[in-house]
């Protein structure tokens, strides 16, 4: 993954002033309608939508982010399923328009096309590196822009 959700130690973690974070997954399911559970370790598509939802709704309710008249989400294109990126743009919009009253427009493109997500890719990697092979070579250069530590369901 090459946006601000990526897997980590069951945990979430937030840059200073851009709003990126990097978050873990839990081996839960998901109640979808009605009676329907999905396990989400089988469903990667609706659990990626489900952790990237979870990461917005805490940079808008802790105000990480200024909110203005309209936020542009750029995405990194993980799928070439296109009924699968409309669904994750749907999703994602809706969720924040109704959990917080914002218009999220959602860009879905390569990282050749936004080089933002380079940037992302690099800090989610450094981040990844120390908590997954302890090497902190590369999170030592990024630690300081870090607001937040903590577990992603917390």
């Amino acid at each position: 993954m090459k946006t601000a959700a990526r897997q980590r130690d069951g945990g979430i973690e937030v840059w200073k002033d851009r709003g990126m974070e990097t978050a873990g997954t839990a081996n839960s399911s998901l109640k979808l309608k009605g009676n329907v559970w999905t396990d989400l370790r089988q469903e990667k598509s609706i659990l990626y939508n489900y952790v990237v939802n979870i990461l917005l709704n805490r940079v808008f309710s802790k105000k990480l982010i200024p909110i203005k008249d309209k936020i542009v989400f750029v995405q990194s294109q993980r799928e070439t399923n296109k009924l699968l990126n409309l669904n994750f743009k749907q999703y994602i919009s809706q969720q924040v328009k109704k959990n917080h009253g914002v218009e999220l427009v959602v860009e879905i493109k390569r990282p050749s096309e936004e080089k933002a997500l380079q940037i992302v890719d690099f800090v989610s990697w450094g981040v990844f590196r120390k908590y997954e092979h302890n090497d902190d070579t590369y999170y030592n250069i990024i630690k300081d822009l870090i607001r937040e530590n903590t577990s992603l369901y917390e």
